[in-house]
């Protein structure tokens, strides 16, 4: 398959995942409004899923844009796990930037290290139907610490990884399309990021106090 007809390929696979994504949205609410712990349960984990698929979808349709170098492409689409195309493909592009750009351009590695790489952990357990318990890499015993992870997962890890998802596909593409756009974006993308991360705590009580207020404003 050629680049373009792989860009378009990819481009399909993020739409049709944003759609779902839409969905679970509203679904996740729903299932907040009435306090059924159990879908806020379902729909959290499968939300964490559909956006890391998202993210997969979204590199792999940066990496084929017409603009970015053939050699950077290859290098981005051989990488094994998500997050090492991620790495690369950030990478590649920040090597052929000015020096200024190209240390702006650690604050996307610092997203793709920091907190994709503890989605990407969290959504390979989930997707290997680790969803109460989960095992360490060799499946010999129990991992306490990602156990508690999973278990503590809320709307609030939905809503960070989303805000975080969205301005690093973002910004890759302004720095691929247009670096000076970049530079304009990025001070407004960090404050985003700071904010969503003080935000959504992971708090459910935070959230359903939301929930109220904009039923009150209504």
């Amino acid at each position: 398959m050629d680049r373009n007809l792989q860009h378009q390929a990819q481009e399909a696979n993020r739409a049709r995942i944003a759609r779902a994504n839409r969905h679970l949205k509203l679904a996740l609410n729903t299932s907040i409004k009435e306090d059924a712990k159990h879908l806020i349960h379902v729909h959290v984990r499968l939300s964490i899923i559909l956006w890391m698929a998202w993210l997969e979808a979204s590199v792999l349709w940066l990496a084929c844009h017409p603009r970015v170098d053939n050699a950077d492409r290859d290098i981005t689409l051989a990488k094994k796990t998500h997050e090492q195309k991620w790495r690369a493909l950030v990478e590649r592009l920040a090597a052929r930037q000015p020096r200024a750009r190209r240390s702006s351009c650690g604050t996307l590695l610092d997203w793709v290290n920091g907190d994709i790489r503890v989605y990407a952990e969290l959504r390979n357990k989930l997707a290997h139907g680790q969803w109460e318990v989960c095992l360490t890499s060799d499946h010999a015993k129990r991992n306490p610490a990602t156990t508690k992870r999973v278990l503590e997962l809320t709307k609030g890890d939905v809503l960070k990884l989303k805000a975080v998802a969205e301005e690093l596909v973002d910004l890759t593409e302004r720095l691929i399309v247009s670096p000076a756009a970049f530079d304009v974006e990025l001070p407004k993308s960090r404050e985003r990021i700071d904010t969503a991360r003080r935000q959504y705590s992971g708090d459910i009580e935070w959230l359903l106090s939301e929930l109220r207020r904009k039923r009150r404003r209504i």
